[in-house]
């Protein structure tokens, strides 16, 4: 019991921590929007799509290896040697990446970039480093250390957030804003790598464990790429096929739809080592439940959120970004809530395929998805513009979770209750209701209409007994101790 509650505290923690990462996000948006031309917020979207799918790649999958291999060690020489042979194949893969942007970053400045070649360059460094800024918050995360690296991650976040406004505020415009990246991923480096020295010393490694790493890591870079081609690969098509001003009216409305992944990103960061210590140990019963819980917690958050997030989406895109914006792009934020969601369960179910390390599994899935992705895009995009890259991300994303489904059902069963998930959606069509009628418009107003939803919601889930005693003591027990 002490470890469910160890475990339920360090999700409210990062929940925590990531609903403010999340905010962050959303703090940039009308100062970019209002402050950059159309097309060069269209720029800084093709900017952070092109990370996310750069330092995916440059990783070789090895955060993930970390959180599943490194985890369970307890000697301090093993867990140094397997931290800094990750650390120096990253340093050499981050280079190689490095070197091919610039070499080529004429085509990439008028491919992606709307012909900016100062950007493009300035991102040749980034990437150079926030590959190994990936390895070392992931070494936090594989050895528990949820409270610093919670710390750092919101550390990383607004001062990002600051950098990147002050330079855009000041004029310096869209090179500003990814200058202010830069200065950002080398001072959190900086910082973060001490404190790692300081913990566990420096060594050259010798690689010997470096094939166990990669067996491991390599067949999950299917699941990366596809992963970014699912998510963010969509704002590519939109630029190619309709323009950089059409992504800068998708992207708003795409960011708030995906705050439902703060309600996700907390399993997904202390599941898989918990997880991993547990079905090393033998403790099915403890997997089970840690499962079990999971997908209940989500789904009583999630399912409220996407019913709020789609009514208010208008209004509040209307306060962030301008009226050009939100009136083209609010109808995808429903859309974008639903498949969230519909990922937060599959990457709950997908930790089974992890444990049993069934690596191939998940990157073949993956991969089906991504390719379903593009044709879909491809065939939508040019006939019904941003909404038809919305769809088909709900349909991507349902791929996803019938797959880690049926490997669920087959391999790996546990209890869940449905009718929860049911009381949920009608206290959610309720709130829906209330939202409609109430029609909120200012910032005020929709932060009385979240206020009186969430009273209306946590009341009717009380009322309708959506969790049983036994849930209801455990969690009073999180707090009254």
């Amino acid at each position: 019991m002490e470890e469910y509650k160890l475990f339920i505290k360090r999700i409210g923690l990062v929940g925590l921590v990531n609903i403010l990462v999340s905010l962050s996000g959303i703090l940039l948006i009308p100062i970019l929007t209002k402050n950059l031309s159309i097309l060069d917020y269209g720029v800084w979207v093709q900017i952070n799509t092109t990370l996310i799918l750069i330092s995916s790649l440059v990783n070789l999958g090895l955060p993930y290896a970390m959180f599943r291999l490194l985890a369970v060690k307890k000697d301090k020489k093993d867990i140094s040697e397997g931290f800094y042979s990750i650390f120096f194949l990253t340093i050499l893969s981050s280079a190689v990446a490095s070197l091919l942007f610039i070499l080529f970053s004429r085509w990439i400045s008028e491919a992606i970039f709307n012909g900016n070649l100062t950007v493009t360059l300035i991102l040749s460094f980034v990437i150079l480093i926030i590959g190994l800024n990936n390895v070392l918050f992931g070494f936090l995360r594989a050895l528990q250390k949820i409270k610093r690296f919670s710390l750092f991650w919101l550390i990383q976040t607004y001062l990002n957030v600051f950098l990147v406004s002050y330079f855009v505020l000041n004029g310096q415009g869209i090179v500003g804003a990814v200058s202010g990246i830069l200065i950002c991923q080398i001072i959190i480096f900086a910082i973060v790598f001490s404190l790692i020295l300081a913990e566990i010393g420096f060594k050259i490694p010798k690689f010997n464990n470096m094939k166990e790493y990669l067996s491991f890591g390599i067949p999950g870079m299917p699941n990366n790429l596809s992963y970014w081609v699912v998510d963010s690969s969509d704002r590519y098509l939109i630029g190619l096929l309709l323009g950089s001003a059409f992504v800068a009216y998708y992207s708003p409305g795409y960011s708030i739809g995906m705050l439902i992944f703060v309600l996700m990103v907390p399993f997904d960061i202390l599941l898989t080592p918990l997880l991993s210590r547990y079905f090393e140990e033998n403790r099915m019963e403890e997997v089970k439940k840690l499962l079990q819980y999971s997908m209940k917690y989500f789904l009583l958050s999630a399912i409220p959120s996407v019913f709020a997030l789609g009514l208010l989406s208008k209004p509040i895109l209307m306060i962030l970004t301008t009226t050009e914006i939100a009136l083209k792009g609010y109808y995808i934020t429903p859309l974008v809530a639903l498949s969230t969601t519909i990922f937060g369960l599959y990457m709950i179910l997908a930790q089974i395929i992890l444990l049993d390390k069934k690596m191939k599994i998940i990157g073949t899935s993956w991969i089906i998805a991504g390719l379903s992705n593009v044709i879909l895009n491809l065939i939508l995009i040019p006939y019904i513009g941003i909404l038809g890259a919305g769809f088909t991300t709900l349909v991507s994303y349902s791929i996803m979770f019938i797959v880690a489904l049926f490997y669920t059902l087959n391999n790996f069963k546990f209890d869940f209750e449905v009718t929860p998930i049911l009381k949920s959606i009608m206290a959610s069509i309720i709130i829906g209701i209330f939202i409609i009628i109430y029609a909120p418009s200012s910032i005020a107003e929709i932060f009385l209409a979240i206020l009186i939803c969430s009273g209306i919601y946590i009341g009717l889930m009380g009322f309708l007994r959506a969790l049983t005693k036994e849930e209801l003591k455990f969690m009073k027990s999180l707090v009254i101790k």
